[in-house]
């Protein structure tokens, strides 16, 4: 094991730390492919606006258009937003699904409160009362920032139910929540009160609330939208006043209107009288979730189906972001010789071409179901997808389409294999086909498969095929089935995925780890040796003898030994991974729920590296914080030694004394992925004086070759902020 030692600081190694600090290198540079015109939320600050997308966040010059997306590439711990709010100081709150909340100073992401500080990471609402309280609602309660200190409220204190979708203030400073399933709760700071179906509420299930300037509450529910008064509550479902009966967002704007936005068009309520908009009148989509007023009077919307636009009083008028993808969950990738993209999603098949440019296919195309589960090249060219209805064939721009109709077990198909001899294999709900000639053969639990549902399908050299189930995995030979399960070693029945590469190396991915076979050993890997995450749902040979695993939370990279994995915080559209995919330059291609990345540098083939994370990015005067981090590609032979020193906010350098590196014990989820990328974990914790400068701090390292000292080039910070 290499371990840290404790050094003398010297110059070469002070101004090896301030050049550290104007170009920060990283381990692996990503590049990414969203949906930044999914819009869940705007915010309106001076010259922008900005828009929370399932793809990024969005940043627009109400001047000339123009603007930026920002995603986890550029530092964003989560791509996917689903609650902006804007202070009064200028600071840019961010609620994202999955990472908690997130703040935005204009310059850098700061991870603001994550579990055991918000009560779930994923934030559904944002927003402050008038006392300058910051209210976070999420999956499990409702967080508030009061004079630096947080608190949750869940339904042990009288809120209504703990998945809070919305929250809003009303003139009193009465805070109103709307809950899914447990209906709209009031607190006024002391008491709490349940309104609900049984009090005239439309339905329990609520998606948004609001408090106009006239004193009237409104709540968007699952069947229609409640409007209170100090007589009681009436309920709008016709479309005169809305419509849909599903109110997904409520707005009040200072002009004195409230917009009621619905996937079928957003009405706007003005001086009593009422106003649909859809997209035949103008909105670049039906599905609205955001309005908002800038500082001139326009009106912002924002639909998750076709981006923002502004509104002027008489024209609505589009502001579509480029480059992005049309639907963010990308289900399977496969790369041709031409280094085209073919990309599986729910809505089509995409080409992303090697110039950039993207073509869909959908059932204005040929296609007869449009969710695609896999993608596979032939070497005659052909593209061939399984979809929820069938297997397609496309050659020259044409389909063809086989369905149960043609022998296939079921029209519902997970994967597509080709096997050494050139057959088609079809992984199915309810059994696996080989096609022979334009008719295919099925097998079944009948004839001696382990289970009907076939999730992956591999070939070994002796002509064996092998087919991963839900109960055990199974191999065909000769037309004799055979069924292999924990009992021949396998970690757990539930086979995701098979890989077996020509050196006669086997690897099976499970919901519960990583089944390794070197031809005469079994060896099972978890996160506590280092995979991303114990659900391996997709595994890819890659060159120089790596395998590349797919799991529910990040992607690793093995070679036998060693693991080294990458996460959203690093640069991933998304955690959850569902293929991956090689290209001709050895560049990683990877499918997620949130969109597509390319990992276009990776370290595993280069030189060792260094991670360092902090427990959280915000602390106070006397808290205790913790320094995790670790080594990566420790296979180079060569010994290293790490260095860390603490910059300070006036520029002072302190170098770390002997920090050791030890065995990380079991963690919560929200850090354990930081650590699954370092092969030699450290942890450091060190109490924050009342005496330390308020500001921003930075943890610095890297790695010295111990004999040549020479500076390997993968140098990383850690950035943290003191606050009083």
């Amino acid at each position: 094991m290499t371990r840290g030692r404790s050094f003398i600081l010297g110059s070469l190694t002070l101004i090896w730390c301030m050049n550290m600090l104007a170009t920060p290198a990283a381990a692996a540079e990503f590049e990414s492919y969203t949906n930044p015109n999914s819009v869940n939320c705007l915010a309106a600050d001076g010259d922008y606006v900005w828009a929370g997308t399932a793809g990024g966040l969005v940043r627009i010059s109400r001047r000339n258009l123009s603007y930026r997306v920002f995603r986890t590439t550029d530092g964003l711990p989560c791509n996917f937003i689903k609650s902006l709010w804007r202070a009064d100081e200028g600071t840019l709150w961010i609620g994202t699904i999955g990472a908690g909340l997130v703040r935005f100073d204009g310059r850098y992401f700061w991870w603001a409160a994550r579990p055991k500080v918000l009560g779930s990471n994923w934030v559904y609402c944002v927003t402050q009362d008038r006392s300058g309280r910051l209210w976070v609602g999420t999956t499990n309660g409702a967080s508030v920032l009061d004079a630096g200190e947080w608190r949750t409220y869940t339904t042990d204190d009288g809120l209504a139910g703990n998945w809070v979708t919305s929250i809003a203030a009303d003139s009193d400073d009465v805070m109103w929540f709307g809950t899914y399933q447990g209906g709209v709760g009031r607190f006024d700071g002391e008491a709490w009160q349940k309104i609900r179906l049984f009090d005239g509420l439309a339905d329990n299930c609520v998606f948004a609330v609001a408090a106009s300037a006239d004193g009237l509450k409104w709540f968007g529910t699952l069947y229609g939208l409640t409007m209170m008064d100090q007589w009681g509550c009436t309920t709008f479902r016709d479309k005169y006043h809305v419509p849909a009966p599903k109110i997904k967002m409520i707005r009040c704007d200072r002009l004195g209107r409230q917009w009621f936005g619905t996937r079928h068009g957003v009405s706007m309520r003005q001086d009593g009288r009422w106003r649909t908009f859809t997209i035949e009148d103008g909105l670049p989509g039906n599905d609205v979730s955001s309005v908002v007023v800038d500082d001139d009077g326009i009106t912002w919307i924002g639909t998750t189906d076709g981006g923002v636009c502004f509104y002027d009083g008489e024209t609505f008028t589009p502001v579509k972001i480029e480059g992005g993808l049309r639907e963010q969950v990308v289900r399977a990738i496969a790369v041709d010789a031409d280094d085209n993209k073919w990309l599986g999603t729910k809505d089509g098949l995409c080409q992303l071409k090697s110039d950039g440019s993207k073509r869909w296919f959908g059932l204005d195309d040929g296609m007869r179901n449009t969710l695609v589960n896999d993608v596979m090249l032939r070497s005659d060219g052909a593209v061939w997808v399984g979809t929820a209805g069938g297997v397609g064939r496309m050659l020259g721009g044409s389909f063809e389409w086989f369905t149960a109709e043609d022998g296939l077990a079921d029209n519902l198909v997970f994967c597509l294999a080709e096997s050494p001899s050139g057959d088609v294999w079809a992984g199915t709900r309810f059994g696996a086909s080989r096609l022979e000639g334009e008719h295919w053969v099925s097998f079944t639990t009948e004839d001696g498969m382990s289970d009907d549902c076939v999730f992956d399908v591999a070939f070994d050299g002796a002509g064996g095929v092998w087919f991963g189930t839900p109960r055990d995995v199974t191999r065909l030979s000769e037309g004799e089935f055979t069924t292999y399960g924990t009992e021949a070693g396998l970690l757990d029945d539930l086979i995701l995925a098979i890989e077996i590469a020509p050196d006669g190396l086997w690897l099976f991915g499970s919901a519960c780890g990583l089944t390794f076979f070197d031809g005469s050993h079994l060896q099972h890997y978890y996160v506590s040796d280092g995979v991303a995450f114990n659900f391996v749902s997709t595994i890819t040979q890659a060159p120089k003898e790596l395998f590349w695993l797919g799991t529910g939370r990040g992607i690793s990279s093995f070679d036998g030994e060693n693991f080294v994995s990458y996460f959203a915080r690093d640069g991933l559209c998304g955690d959850t991974v569902l293929d991956i995919a090689i290209d001709g330059d050895g560049g990683k291609w990877v499918a997620t729920s949130r969109g597509l990345t390319h990992l276009i540098d990776d370290p595993t083939d280069g030189m060792p590296f260094v991670c360092l994370r902090t427990d959280r990015a915000m602390y106070h005067k006397g808290d205790g914080l913790v320094l995790y981090g670790g080594l990566g590609n420790q296979g180079m032979g060569v010994t290293v030694d790490a260095y860390v020193a603490l910059l300070t906010p006036d520029g002072s350098v302190f170098f770390l004394p002997d920090f050791s590196m030890v065995p990380v014990p079991l963690l919560t989820d929200y850090l354990l992925p930081c650590h699954a990328r370092c092969r030699f974990p450290l942890i450091l914790e060190m109490t924050l004086p009342e005496t330390a400068q308020v500001g921003t701090y930075r943890f610095v390292a890297a790695l010295l070759d111990s004999e040549s000292g020479r500076l390997f080039d993968t140098i990383t910070q850690e950035v943290w902020e003191l606050q009083p």
